[in-house]
């Protein structure tokens, strides 16, 4: 397999090392794929579907680290992406659609163009919110909202246990037992009154 796949990096343009690595990624083979998208990359530096392969490739091996051993960064991720969408802004949709890295951090969220001052709503509900004394948030469609204080990460929250609305920047939680009101800051920091700080994880 190696021989074979150092044959195809020598022989095959960009654009046919990158639908060579789109075969790899739909077979689950994404170090191969990773490698071949790195010299589609070196033919071929503004084709935006190379670096977009590249993000699934490394998300993919993300997944599959406990398999594989293999587990590029999230910002390694994000790079890509970043890249991608740089050279076409119309691999947005799919971004979302397909990557984790884009769609559930901050960063990923700037990259789809979203801002803390205009779309609040939206980023607010695509990430997990923690305090570093526990507290964490998640914001539903509809204004509910499921609080908890979890001492464990992975811990799922409990049923909506409170609403939430934005106004701009402006959030408000409302809780059983008080009212929050702050403001998502283009820090990206939610700072909710007594709550005080919450980062998205």
């Amino acid at each position: 397999m190696l021989v074979a796949l150092t044959a195809l990096l020598l022989c095959q343009s960009g654009a046919e090392l990158d639908a060579t690595a789109e075969a790899l990624l739909a077979r689950g083979e994404y170090g191969e794929a990773l490698r071949v998208l790195r010299r589609a990359a070196e033919l071929s530096p503004r084709r935006a579907t190379v670096f977009f392969n590249q993000a699934l490739a490394m998300a993919g091996l993300r997944r599959e680290a406990k398999r594989t051993g293999a587990r590029p960064s999230k910002k390694s991720v994000l790079d890509a992406a970043e890249q991608a969408l740089k050279l076409d802004p119309g691999l947005k949709t799919r971004a979302e659609a397909e990557l984790p890295a884009v769609s559930n951090t901050l960063r990923g969220q700037r990259l789809l163009g979203r801002t803390p001052k205009k779309n609040a709503a939206e980023i607010l509900q695509a990430l997990t919110w923690r305090s570093r004394d526990g507290d964490r948030l998640q914001f539903l469609p509809g204004g509910a909202l499921r609080h908890c204080r979890c001492r464990e990460f992975d811990e799922p929250p409990p049923a909506p246990t409170g609403q939430w609305s934005v106004q701009g920047d402006r959030v408000t939680v409302t809780l059983p037992t008080a009212t929050h009101e702050g403001q998502l800051g283009d820090d990206g920091v939610l700072t909710l009154g007594r709550m005080g700080r919450l980062f998205s994880w």
